[in-house]
């Protein structure tokens, strides 16, 4: 009998959730001891942040937590335990839930913490601390603002550009898995896609073996278009040609996958079975190319 008039008391019964709920609607306070009777509430306590004058507030507490700081909330993502916050111009890390600051600022720019280490900038050179501020890889990289968010861990590997400005990637250690000599690189899970100059995507496996040398963003099928009695566009029929696409530019293949001419047009369009428009990246410039690839020159 005793434990269950201790069970009773703990819950909310129907009569005060409908008391509560009418306090609600009538502008009445309701009292924090709402939130400490969820199991989660300490999560609910700490985790709603917010920045006012440069200070950190909670928002259930009202009162000043730390003074002095900037929080970074475009750098901080909303699971993230670890927070990222600015001082006299200067970044380091807080604890979001213990409201304690766990590595000073004294980078010149810092990113979030992923797989246990986060990419920090010092004299223009960039490296990467684990959670004790400690250095695991050299400041051995070139900074990119720009890039400045894909140059995180993930699956254990992070695409990052050499002083030199080429991209690779590299291991936890800081090992280079992908040797660093292309344009751009993504991290997947099983390869990086890197980005050659003027050229097609390729491929690459964390051994940097090539995997694929012709890898393309996308694929659509070229249709004969008409205009129809009220002008408008009308695909009559489809065509034995695709256009694909490579960092926002296209060339011409074939449906069987052929590949009939390098990524050098900003658009194709058929204009017959055999034949079609493709305008060239000055953005005002067309020339006709046939079935081959081939400009036509009349």
């Amino acid at each position: 009998m005793e434990e269950e008039k201790k069970k009773k008391k703990s819950l909310l019964s129907w009569h005060d959730v409908i008391k509560l709920s009418a306090a609600m609607i009538f502008g009445v306070t309701i009292t924090v001891f709402l939130i400490e009777q969820c199991s989660s509430s300490n999560y609910q306590r700490y985790s709603r942040m917010e920045t006012f004058e440069n200070k950190i507030i909670s928002s259930f507490e009202k009162k000043m937590v730390l003074s002095g700081i900037e929080v970074d909330s475009h750098r901080t993502f909303e699971g993230d335990t670890i927070g990222i916050f600015e001082k006299d111009g200067k970044f380091g890390y807080y604890h979001r839930k213990k409201k304690e600051i766990v590595i000073p600022a004294e980078y010149e720019d810092a990113q979030r913490f992923s797989e246990g280490l986060a990419g920090v900038m010092k004299e223009g050179r960039m490296g990467f601390i684990n959670l004790k501020g400690e250095t695991v890889i050299g400041f051995d990289f070139l900074y990119k603002e720009d890039k400045r968010d894909k140059s995180v861990f993930q699956y254990g590997y992070c695409a990052i550009a050499n002083v030199d400005g080429k991209y690779g990637v590299i291991d936890l250690t800081g090992k280079w898995v992908v040797a660093p000599e292309y344009m751009d690189a993504i991290v997947c899970k099983d390869y990086a896609i890197v980005k050659v100059k003027d050229s097609f995507n390729m491929q690459i496996d964390y051994s940097g073996h090539i995997q694929n040398g012709h890898v393309v963003d996308k694929v659509d099928i070229l249709w004969i278009e008409k205009a129809d009695e009220y002008g408008n566009a009308d695909f009559t029929k489809e065509t034995k040609y695709c256009m694909y696409t490579v960092n926002g530019r296209c060339g011409l293949m074939d449906c069987k996958g052929n590949i009939l001419t390098d990524p050098i047009y900003l658009s194709i369009q058929a204009i017959g079975e055999e034949l079609f428009s493709a305008r060239l990246l000055d953005e005002l410039s067309y020339v006709i190319i046939d079935g081959k690839g081939n400009v036509v020159k009349n």
